[in-house]
């Protein structure tokens, strides 16, 4: 039984963010997650969630972190050439 409990406690705590989530605070983490330097890939599904957010405080932060993420991808292009 404890082993029960301590499996279910750790998938709780070791849950993580998700776009879906019916918490704005959820997915404001999910999307800082998302928006990382590096993860470009990630962008189409943030225009997805930013098209569907109803939120504006949410949608504020999906915008803010595609112009990072978009901003870093075409810096980075710059640098190689």
């Amino acid at each position: 039984m404890i082993q029960f409990s301590t499996l279910i406690l750790s998938l709780m705590l070791l849950q993580t963010a998700s776009l879906d989530s019916p918490s704005p605070k959820e997915r404001l983490d999910a999307v800082e997650a998302m928006s990382l330097p590096g993860r470009s890939e990630n962008v189409p599904a943030l225009t997805v969630a930013l098209q569907k957010e109803p939120r504006s405080d949410v949608r504020a932060g999906i915008v803010a972190d595609l112009a990072a993420l978009v901003d870093l991808k075409s810096y980075l292009s710059w640098w190689r050439v």
